[in-house]
């Protein structure tokens, strides 16, 4: 590589150009010791490729323990700085984590002895663009707070990257505003909030929309209780949003909305990241054909998240009774409203 300097009125300046990894970059630092940021850079790397350096060994939660790893490290060499402060501009081409890959990434990096931020994040990522910051504390144990705008991503495998989930795609917009203790390496660590916004995707694991069109199995399925899990049937939908808080690795949805072009569904409920579980109850209202009767269902949705059970919630369907009578008359409903659909699937 090259490297130059020069030093005047007090303002030293550094050039250098080579390889970092095999890969081409440009560095042009300058050194005021009078200003708040005495050193300031400009770095341009054409790939960084940080996988080699990182542990990637038994990983659950693969993008979430690779990159809380990568923090913690670099939050331990903020020490080095001592009571110098510097800022950087920093392009990379491509910038490789484990598996996946950012490009064009473009920040602006501030940092001293105790905390490092990256504001005015700019990234292409899973097909989509990346708007944000990232901020990080030198403390024992390091926190660290993210706040991104993501759109027109490719969502499926932004869940499978982060929770490990495989059986949703879509493209759409996610904001993230989360703060995260470091070292941990487990899910627990995580508080804030993410919505989650999805048009035109597809939810493996149960087609509703197939079973309603299929009138016989559906009343069948519906009055034996045995909405199973397969991991091989997909249920298109047309629009579909998700608001969680997050605390302890705990995800509080109190609302979720899922629309498609048979029935729509809504509800709220949790995921547990520590034991990758799942705990929701949702209402699906829907139709089996133009000129039928709305049909209400209470679902009941828990188990592990990639293997979730689906049963009727017979507890939503009384739980505004007033009374025994009351109660017995809502089951009576809707035991009723299944014995009319499996009629009428015979009569068809």
């Amino acid at each position: 590589g090259n490297a130059d300097y020069s030093i005047k009125k007090g303002v030293a300046k550094i050039y250098l150009s080579g390889t970092l990894d095999k890969q081409p970059m440009q560095m042009i630092s300058q050194y005021k010791p009078q200003e708040e940021y005495a050193w300031h850079s400009k770095i341009s790397i054409d790939t960084l490729n940080l996988s080699p350096h990182i542990n990637m060994v038994n990983r659950q939660l693969p993008a979430f323990k690779e990159a809380d790893q990568f923090l913690v490290e670099l939050s331990k060499s903020l020490k080095y700085l001592g009571n110098k402060k510097v800022q950087a501009d920093l392009s990379i081409g491509r910038l490789k984590l484990g598996g996946g890959q950012i490009n064009h990434f473009a920040a602006t990096m501030e940092a001293d002895k105790s905390q490092a931020q990256w504001r005015d994040i700019h990234a292409e990522i899973y097909g989509g663009i990346l708007k944000g910051r990232l901020k990080l504390n030198n403390a024992y144990p390091p926190t660290y707070s993210i706040k991104q705008d993501l759109s027109n991503i490719d969502v499926g495998n932004l869940l499978f990257d982060t929770i490990a989930y495989p059986y949703f795609s879509g493209i759409g917009n996610v904001y993230v505003d989360l703060k995260m203790k470091g070292g941990s390496n487990t899910p627990a660590a995580i508080e804030g909030d993410t919505v989650l916004i999805v048009e035109n995707g597809l939810m493996r694991g149960l087609n509703i929309d197939d079973l309603m069109k299929n009138k016989a199995n559906f009343a069948k399925n519906i009055s034996h209780n045995t909405l199973g899990f397969n991991k091989n049937t997909v249920a298109p939908f047309i629009y579909f949003s998700m608001l969680t808080h997050w605390k302890n690795g705990i995800g509080e949805t109190p609302t979720a909305i899922f629309e498609s072009e048979m029935f729509n569904i809504d509800g709220v409920g949790r995921f547990d990241l520590n034991n990758r579980t799942m705990d929701y109850n949702f209402s699906l209202m829907g139709k089996l054909s133009a000129q039928s009767e709305p049909i209400y269902l209470p679902l009941h949705i828990t188990g592990k998240i990639d293997d979730p059970q689906y049963t009727v919630d017979y507890n939503a369907v009384v739980r505004d009774a007033k009374n025994t009578e009351e109660r017995q008359r809502a089951v009576q409903d809707l035991l009723e409203q299944q014995w009319n659909l499996f009629k009428q699937s015979k009569m068809n």
